[in-house]
């Protein structure tokens, strides 16, 4: 590969990932102390990238380094622990057969796979320009008749540790969440179920945890704080309002999910 090539793709690579996290170029320049013009080179391959400053930019992006730099990763290692019951003397054809089917469920398990975060995002979106939504707040219960979804919705008497549920059938998909939660809380939880049901995750009970890092959770997470709280909603509304509190109050969610999104959108500098 030619040195041309080479930035060009790394240009490319660090554009992917800029609009999977929402930003735009001006945004990436000014966390990385460059201007729009440079980024702009940057990614159309047109100026050189020091390593240093690739690091930068994995480091804000919450990427691998190796992958702007097209190196082949290596898949995370499992730490995964067996109890094997078979002779005391395996031959060598039962040892490679065990590790086979170690190395088949390492490949299995979605929980080292990366988050498809700007994927869930823009289901999100997709469902508020279909339903040609302009602002704050969202009705959840107008977006899943929309939506035409054979949907249950409950209120259970849940411990505080769990928030919702969701259960799935040939027939139908039941959501429940808990009766004893705020308002806001609840109508998190539901968008998260949702976003799992729609994101085609298999979906177990749990706490409310924004900081979550099973990839799943991320998902439903981001794609309930996009439906709630859109980012073209919030970039426009943070120009008027400067408070995070009245932020929340104006999209019915909870003061710690407002905050969590500012900070997770890199906005909170605007208040």
């Amino acid at each position: 590969m030619s040195i041309i090539n080479k930035y060009q793709q790394i240009g490319q690579r660090i554009k992917k990932v800029r609009e999977d996290n929402d930003l735009t170029q001006s945004e990436l320049a000014e966390r990385l102390g460059f201007t729009k013009a440079t980024m702009s080179l940057i990614e159309q391959g047109e100026r050189k990238v020091a390593v240093h400053e690739i690091e930068k930019i994995a480091e804000i992006l919450n990427k691998n380094l190796d992958y702007f730099l097209g190196k082949k990763m290596e898949k995370p290692v499992p730490d995964l622990r067996f109890a094997l019951r078979a002779d005391d003397n395996l031959s060598d054809k039962a040892k490679d057969q065990v590790l086979n089917f170690v190395e088949f469920i390492k490949d299995q398990d979605n929980s080292f796979r990366q988050p498809r975060i700007g994927f869930a995002r823009n289901k999100a979106r997709q469902i508020i320009e279909k339903m040609k939504i302009s602002k704050p707040p969202i009705i959840l219960r107008q977006v899943l008749n929309k939506l035409n979804i054979d949907l249950e919705i409950f209120s259970f008497d849940f411990s505080d540790e769990v928030s919702g549920i969701q259960i799935n059938s040939e027939e139908k998909t039941i959501v429940a969440y808990n009766k004893n939660h705020p308002t806001h809380r609840q109508r998190f939880t539901v968008a998260h179920e949702l976003g799992h049901l729609l994101l085609e995750h298999t979906s177990k009970e749990g706490a409310y945890n924004l900081e979550d890092k099973r990839p799943s959770e991320i998902e439903a997470n981001q794609f309930a704080a996009e439906l709630l709280m859109p980012l073209s909603f919030l970039k426009l509304d943070i120009k008027k309002i400067k408070n995070a509190d009245d932020l929340a109050r104006r999209y019915w969610v909870s003061e710690e999910a407002m905050w969590w999104r500012l900070r997770d959108l890199n906005l909170i500098k605007y208040l």
